[in-house]
């Protein structure tokens, strides 16, 4: 355990959106994201989860390089595992990676719980905001904008040593009958 220079600034709750659509608009070299959920629909390009993907995929086409982590564990009921895989990213992966962004699912060995955005190898956002319209509207959520190179690196090493796994077909079609 040690400490790095850091400045951080809170961006709890309603803080949130603007600060990373704003953080997201000014990226100029790197995005990476991990993320538990990212729950958008096409249906709905008003919501605030949706705008927040379309910021990726607008750095993405200005030639920032976007990597996008998401968890794709298995749904419980309850306590017990049902056996059947989350479908609650489909949507924003296939939006992104049919962007040409590299996103890819985690592995099913454990739950990617994060809520971490790195940008431009400086700036940390993390805390418990979800990509979600109850999360960025609803809930109370804490999170931190924090500026420090040394802890960007260890973020970025962290998301660039997760083991991923392919997607066979997954289609728009299987995500809007689900």
């Amino acid at each position: 355990v040690y400490s790095v220079p850091a400045d951080v600034k809170d961006i709890s709750d309603t803080k949130y959106y603007d600060a990373v659509n704003e953080s997201l608009g000014k990226a100029q070299e790197s995005i990476y994201v991990s993320l538990y959920g990212i729950i958008v629909s096409e249906h709905d390009k008003l919501s605030l989860p949706y705008l927040l993907v379309q910021d990726l995929i607008n750095a993405h086409k200005r030639g920032v390089k976007v990597v996008v982590r998401l968890d794709k564990s298995y749904d419980y009921r309850g306590s017990e595992r049902t056996g059947e895989l989350s479908d609650k990213n489909d949507e924003a992966y296939l939006m992104l990676a049919g962007s040409g962004i590299d996103c890819k699912f985690i592995s099913q060995d454990k739950t990617l719980h994060d809520k971490l955005i790195v940008i431009d190898r400086k700036t940390v956002i993390e805390g418990s905001m979800n990509w979600s319209t109850s999360s960025l509207r609803l809930n109370r959520e804490s999170v931190s904008l924090i500026e420090s190179e040394e802890y960007a690196r260890e973020k970025i090493s962290r998301i660039e040593g997760f083991k991923t796994i392919d997607v066979e077909n997954l289609d728009r079609a299987q995500v809007e009958t689900a």
